[in-house]
């Protein structure tokens, strides 16, 4: 299924420039030098801590624009320590998602402690000639809508590129994720260019659901929610009507750029899904009460929540207020495990798919109910016990795996089973946007090779085993 792609190769098979090492007691016109007699971009520095690295936007940030003497200045000066680094068995997907989070261009590679060379962003074949860290620069340097929403364009057409080529989905979500990530935070600082005077009060935007997991498939849609921070009752309507306009203009703007709008409303334009934080716990407080359907559903929607932009210590407030409510709420946990066994995995008696019967769906099955949700809406539960707050499955997993909740056999066998599970979902609705189709999450399964039917059996019965644990830890037997 996962064919070899760039994103898979370990980096030493990935071609490293040496580097030039200096000290970090060494003048800066000596080290300018020796780089214009080479002619590198950057050097690294041996410093008694370890190793950093000063690169020509450092030289031109730190020295030439504030008219500084280079003669005067040590290399330690400008430096950036610790020199963010990987292995050679790393692979490029990890280099380039290091660095999209640290916004830097080069990546250090060592192989058992030795330096073996730097891996710089151009030196990579590109990504539909656009890699990762190249279009999140562009992204970057965007000042209008009509920029971003071209870039959009390009994310999507490569996207469908590389699923052509072929992909690891838990890589593919993580990818899409840090992108839109940064499409959001540039949309949120034009909105707030627009809007006259500064936000009156602390605020967070963060998505939700499978954009909150990195999770994306093709047919996601934008879920995001607004916090900002409680201020005085005789200021609450001023702040209450700021971040209305706020939230309005910044759905209208993330519809320019491309994202399409969530049909169940859950968006910060909808009064619902935004709040300051004491609006928001009063609102969870109903929600972990879990005793209606409605305001389980938006729990669950909820508690995926990850902030892209804004003040990280409402995310810390908020995440250790709900901590506290769970641990003194169990029945919560329990509600939560009976969501994950609700949808039984489509196969009758014999080993034979269980598809739809009747409507445009009819010999189809649905991947979403049928797989994904039983392995989220589970591991989540397991998680939310373990005070795991990590939100991507996979990561979760791997938590739960450490804290010896599952085995590592079994961890192994539900990863690779929600990646199979990922990877049909992707593959189908790539195909389905390639013949001018909206995607959706119904496959015939009579469209797969007879090796990916019994791998597909193969994954249900995991899940299967995945339920029965649940049904056994929570002692379930009253909700079904």
């Amino acid at each position: 299924m996962f064919k070899n792609s760039l994103f898979d190769q370990p980096l030493k098979n990935l071609p490293l420039k040496t580097p030039l090492i200096v000290h970090e007691e060494d003048r800066l016109d000596k080290v300018v030098k020796l780089m214009v007699e080479k002619d590198y971009s950057f050097v690294v520095v041996q410093g008694k801590e370890g190793l950093g690295i000063i690169t020509e936007k450092d030289f031109l940030q730190k020295v030439v624009y504030p008219q500084k003497n280079p003669s005067e200045i040590k290399a330690k000066e400008i430096a950036t320590f610790p020199l963010i680094s990987l292995t050679t068995e790393n692979l490029l997907f990890e280099a380039l998602l290091l660095m999209a989070e640290n916004r830097v261009r080069k990546v250090a590679v060592f192989e058992k402690g030795i330096l073996q060379g730097i891996l710089e962003d151009t030196d990579i074949i590109s990504f539909q000639s656009k890699n990762l860290v190249s279009l999140l620069y562009q992204v970057e340097l965007s000042h209008d809508l009509e920029e971003l929403a071209r870039l959009y364009t390009l994310v999507k057409e490569g996207v469908l590129n590389q699923i052509a080529e072929g992909f690891n989905p838990e890589y593919l979500g993580k990818y899409l994720a840090e992108i839109n990530d940064l499409f959001i935070k540039k949309t949120i600082e034009i909105t707030l260019k627009d809007l006259e005077g500064k936000p009156p009060s602390n605020f967070g935007v963060f998505v939700l659901g499978s954009e909150g997991r990195k999770e994306q498939s093709l047919k996601t849609d934008q879920d995001n929610t607004l916090i900002y921070k409680d201020l005085s009752e005789e200021k609450k309507e001023e702040v209450d009507r700021f971040f209305e306009r706020f939230s309005s203009t910044f759905i209208d703007n993330l519809l320019k750029v491309g994202f399409p709008p969530c049909p169940g409303g859950v968006m910060v334009s909808n009064p619902l899904w935004r709040g300051d934080l004491k609006t928001w716990k009063n609102r969870l407080s109903n929600w972990l009460d879990c005793s209606q359907k409605e305001a389980l559903l938006n729990l669950c929607i909820f508690l995926d929540f990850r902030m892209v932009y804004g003040d990280e210590e409402i995310e810390k407030e908020l995440k250790e207020w709900i901590t506290e409510k769970i641990n003194q709420n169990k029945r919560l946990i329990i509600c939560l495990a009976a969501e994950a066994i609700r949808f039984e995995p489509p196969l009758n008696f014999l080993g034979r798919f269980i598809t739809e019967k009747e409507g445009p769906n009819k010999g189809k099955l649905d991947l979403k109910k049928a797989g994904i949700f039983p392995i989220v809406q589970g591991v989540r539960t397991l998680a939310l016990e373990y005070n795991i707050w990590q939100t991507n499955t996979f990561d979760r997993i791997e938590a739960l795996k450490k804290e010896g909740v599952l085995s590592l056999d079994f961890a192994s066998e539900l990863k690779e089973g929600y990646r199979f599970i990922l990877s049909l979902q992707f593959l189908n609705q790539a195909q389905k946007i390639k013949k001018g189709q909206p995607p959706d999450n119904y496959l015939n399964p009579q469209e797969l090779s007879k090796n990916e039917r019994n791998q597909l059996k193969q994954v249900f019965k995991t899940i299967k085993t995945f339920q029965e644990f649940l049904f056994r830890k929570y002692n379930l037997r009253f909700f079904t």
